[in-house]
């Protein structure tokens, strides 16, 4: 029994100190504790585009209507949003415009080549054969050429179309 006596002598200062330590207030110096209710009414506010408030156009306790304008927001972003799509339908008119130009001087071309391939079969008769079939390889040519640079227009006004989509 003599050696039990430390041992519980022990347990009941350290549960005595235990039950001190969370006793004592954790709170910083200088506040104030109290019990109470607190009533309020809660509005959770959710823009439809995201942006820095620069204007706040009511203050606490106002009322507001529906639709009422609470703030302003920083309309940069949605700016320059506006602006790069301005500028890709720029570029996708550019781009057609060109595929055009390149279309038309292929169809020039086209008939040049044509014209002057008839020509050479007319004045070259004993080599009407082997006239022809140049002819032919030229004009498959050229004409690939054509699908080509359509391609590209098709191309061009795909781009124009979604550029002016995403205006």
């Amino acid at each position: 029994m003599k050696r039990r006596a430390p041992v519980i002598v022990l347990a009941v200062i350290l549960l005595t100190f235990a039950w001190w330590y969370s006793q004592r207030p954790t709170h910083p110096s200088g506040t104030i504790e109290g019990s109470g209710t607190i009533e309020a009414t809660q509005v959770d506010l959710a823009p439809q585009v995201s942006g820095r408030v620069v204007r706040i156009t009511v203050i606490e306790g106002d009322v507001v209507k529906a639709g009422a304008t609470l703030a302003e927001l920083d309309g940069v972003a949605q700016k320059d949003a506006l602006r790069q799509a301005q500028a890709n339908v720029a570029q996708a008119v550019a781009h057609v415009q060109e595929a055009q130009a390149n279309l038309d001087l292929q169809a020039r071309q086209y008939a040049a080549n044509l014209s002057q391939a008839e020509a050479a079969a007319q004045s070259n008769v004993p080599r009407v054969p082997q006239a022809a079939e140049s002819t032919r390889l030229q004009e498959g040519t050229v004409v690939a050429q054509i699908h080509l640079v359509e391609a590209q227009v098709n191309s061009a006004r795909a781009t124009l179309a979604a550029a002016t989509g995403n205006a």
